[in-house]
């Protein structure tokens, strides 16, 4: 170790109460660092519920709100920081510099916590998330890092601004590790995986940075049944225009939307989102949240704001979708559903219940070819397995562990 820094105390468990003792010459430790939406999580839950099941202890860094879901599935869980709030508006210079990078210096300070207990430590890391890069970095720990999007995919490293490169060398001084020469962040000497297909990602998916592409991470459960009214809704009026509220989605607008595009279409609606969920509107039913692998196979179109998670759930039920992209990788996920031919998209400057329509319209007339054609390329990956596989060699190279015995990807 060439520093030791004090575990965080702001937020989360002390290490030692969210990490019980374990045999600390052999137990292989996987830190799963990752900040951000509720989207930014469940990937790592579902690989970490791969590799647990083949023998690794996982635990997660990441905002308090996803502490409980994070736990429900038995994981152990150190709080970063609060939840995140909704960023669009945000200046993002001074987003980093107030709350990501301290939420980063925390992430190093758990890391190196749990390095010093565990020497066979392991950090899975998504990409943009620079606490764990610098901790691999500190340390020389075994690294993968984890791209959700194709937007995520960047030659050369993240690009900053000159306040945030400021801040960012005087974490770095502060830490121990060389000031920044350039205005970004490098993401090397790790693992690379891209949590999406090549052919979604294109031409990104075609650089080194962006490692191996994998597919989209889905669970391997069975899709749980409909909430009773929506099973009665589907039964009555036939496959649902499902209007779903993601990260910076301005919720009120978009319910209002969804209860006129109902009205002018005579469609059966259901509008997720936490905001609406109490609204009484005529012709849309609501609610906070209803799985999308379970709803989306009863969907004639989705209409959503362009969320990696989203789109991918989506495409694999093969449904049409309407994007209304607004920040972050909406705009280039929002790009590719039409290039690839699966969906529209209307920008926020041009939203109306008119243009919605319309817009819907020309959907309906595409034809389905397409979209059945990417189902079935989804269909056949299993990108959990595979990202596992790929980490498991990694260890194995950095950590010189023996591999298992078990043929790697197979479940």
């Amino acid at each position: 170790m060439s520093a030791t820094l004090a575990p965080p105390k702001e937020y989360g468990l002390p290490i030692e109460r969210a990490c019980p003792p374990l045999d600390r010459e052999h137990a292989s430790i996987i830190v799963f660092s990752t900040l951000g939406t509720f989207g930014d999580v469940l990937p790592f839950v579902l690989l970490g519920r791969h590799l647990r099941d083949r023998g690794h202890r996982i635990v997660f860094l990441a905002n308090s709100n996803h502490e409980t879901f994070v736990r429900s599935h038995d994981f152990d869980f150190i709080a970063i920081c609060g939840a995140e709030d909704p960023t669009s508006g945000v200046d993002t210079d001074t987003f980093m510099v107030n709350e990501a990078i301290p939420a980063y210096r925390r992430t190093v300070e758990a890391i190196s916590a749990l390095a010093a207990e565990f020497p066979r430590t392991t950090i899975v890391n998504r990409s943009g998330n620079w606490g764990g890069i610098f901790a691999g970095e500190l340390y020389k720990l075994p690294r993968v890092s984890v791209m959700l999007q194709p937007g995520a995919v960047m030659p050369g490293g993240q690009p900053i601004g000159r306040r945030v490169l400021r801040a960012t060398n005087d974490f770095r001084l502060a830490i121990g590790l060389p000031a920044l020469k350039k205005a970004r962040i490098p993401d090397q000497d790790c693992a690379l995986i891209s949590f999406f297909p090549d052919w979604f990602g294109y031409p990104e998916s075609d650089v080194d940075e962006a490692g191996t592409c994998v597919g989209f991470p889905f669970s391997r459960e069975t899709p749980a049944d409909l909430p009773p009214a929506i099973q009665a809704l589907v039964a009555e009026r036939g496959p649902l225009v499902v209007f779903t509220a993601g990260t910076n989605m301005p919720e009120t607008n978009f319910f209002e939307l969804a209860s006129q595009f109902a009205e002018r279409t005579d469609l059966p609606v259901v509008a997720l989102g936490h905001e609406g969920a109490a609204r009484n509107m005529a012709g849309v039913l609501t609610s906070a949240f209803v799985d999308h692998a379970s709803l989306f196979r009863y969907a004639r179109l989705v209409v959503h704001n362009g969320g990696i998670g989203v789109t991918a759930q989506a495409m694999r039920a093969g449904v049409a979708q309407i994007v209304i992209p607004y920040v972050w990788d909406q705009p280039d996920n929002a790009r590719r559903v039409e290039e690839i031919g699966v969906g529209r998209t209307i920008l926020p400057t041009d939203l109306s219940c008119e243009r919605l329509v319309e817009v819907h319209r020309q959907i309906e007339a595409m034809e389905s070819n397409t979209r059945n054609t990417v189902v079935q390329a989804i269909r056949r990956v299993d990108a959990i397995a595979e990202a596992g596989a790929l980490i498991e060699r990694h260890i194995g190279r950095r950590l010189g562990l023996e591999p298992s015995r078990e043929p790697l990807g197979v479940t």
